[in-house]
């Protein structure tokens, strides 16, 4: 069941990603001069490596700024061999 699942996710992913590279070439080209040049694209690989990361690091300052943990509290007992150790 999973196996299918996930076989047919992937089979839409790729039947996506064709048809997307597909409409690209035969109609971008036509309506604004669209490329697919891979040396640009290969040149800003490291944009799409960083950008996620530094993003993700801004989020978690962020979120510690708007969300600070709270100090836990201590924790009292009554059982004196709690004391001991």
């Amino acid at each position: 069941m999973v196996r299918r699942l996930i076989a047919e996710l992937v089979g839409t992913f790729f039947l996506v990603f064709f048809a997307v590279g597909v409409a690209t070439l035969m109609f971008g080209f036509r309506f604004d001069g669209g490329s697919v040049a891979a040396g640009t694209a290969l040149s800003q690989v490291w944009l799409f490596i960083v950008a996620p990361l530094v993003g993700g690091a801004v989020a978690a300052v962020l979120h510690r700024i708007v969300y600070p943990t709270p100090a836990p509290e201590p924790v009292l007992t009554l059982d004196p061999q709690a004391d001991a150790t």
